[in-house]
């Protein structure tokens, strides 16, 4: 993206020098530097949204890199206490089945969610 940003204000320089030299009048000029000046926005607003995307995928990253740890940390003790619950699980919800029995749903805080296939 930057060398496509950097090439495209290298193509509007380029205009302004064959204006000077007179390759070209004022009228084409102005119309091929509005066309590569869309196009310029255009390249750097998607250049700020894939850094802000970059951004939040290392913040992910880094959530599930510690929630990792937090983990192995916990199966390394080999004892699971109601703390490491209290950090693993928001909340259980036990609700009955019409004469069918319980249904169980855990609700996992955030870093530690279960994705469901």
């Amino acid at each position: 993206m930057q060398t496509a940003i950097h090439a495209k204000r290298g193509e509007v320089k380029n205009y302004s020098r064959q204006l000077a030299k007179g390759l070209i009048n004022e009228d084409l000029f102005l119309e091929m530097t509005q066309e590569s000046s869309v196009e310029l926005e255009k390249l750097e607003r998607q250049l700020i949204e894939a850094e802000s995307v970059q951004e939040l995928r290392d913040n992910e990253k880094e959530k599930v890199a510690s929630a990792l740890d937090v983990l192995k940390e916990i199966i390394d003790k080999k004892e699971l206490t109601h703390a490491d619950l209290a950090m693993l699980i928001d909340k259980i919800v036990v609700s009955e089945r019409k004469g069918e029995g319980l249904d169980i749903e855990v609700v996992w805080n955030t870093p530690f969610m279960v994705v469901s296939e």
